[in-house]
């Protein structure tokens, strides 16, 4: 009996010992699965963090490109600011300009329809030529104020008060009426 008896301990004792290997080679698998799990986890991460890299990467090349285009725009801003600037102060000077000429169209139609519409002369006070050349300290170059189509301008004290003083050229084709008109303009003025 005692062999039976250890037959059948024998038997229970691999059956045990079976069902602790299955145990055990469950439990591996699941290990193993969780290990494999792990990996598979691990190597995900590991390209997320390549992608998030290359990612953050490409953000900052995107942002040093936006710099740069800001910086540009800027530069830009500025530039069309100051061309801004220059355009206003060119248009302001042609305002002037085109009021002061608007100015003078008025006056020279204003003396063309009393030059036909009357007979206005105009008195020119006589000055004899001494006169004129002491007003003008004998017509110095140092007295002289500008140089004009129709002869030089100097300038002078005639009878006590400041003047200027047109020398025609000798060789002047103008016309006494074109002389006095001139005059009648520079008067206006």
């Amino acid at each position: 009996m005692n062999f039976l008896q250890d037959d059948e301990e024998l038997q229970n004792w691999r059956a045990k010992e079976i069902s602790l290997r299955k145990e055990v080679e469950v439990q591996l698998a699941r290990e193993k699965q969780d290990v494999q799990e792990m990996k598979n986890q691990r190597d995900k991460i590991i390209c997320e963090l390549h992608m998030v890299r290359d990612q953050s990467s490409a953000l900052r090349n995107q942002m040093f490109e936006s710099k740069c285009t800001v910086t540009e725009l800027e530069e830009k801003i500025i530039s069309a600011v100051d061309l801004l600037i220059s355009f206003k102060e060119k248009r302001d000077k042609l305002r002037i300009e085109h009021a002061n000429a608007v100015r003078k169209v008025e006056v020279l139609r204003k003396f063309g329809e009393m030059d036909t519409t009357s007979s206005y002369v105009v008195e020119f006070p006589a000055f004899s030529f001494m006169e004129i050349n002491e007003a003008t300290q004998d017509f110095d170059q140092s007295w002289k104020i500008g140089e004009g189509r129709y002869g030089s301008v100097y300038k002078g004290l005639l009878r006590n008060m400041p003047v200027a003083i047109k020398m025609l050229p000798s060789y002047g084709c103008q016309s006494q009426s074109e002389f006095q008109h001139q005059v009648i303009l520079y008067s206006l003025f």
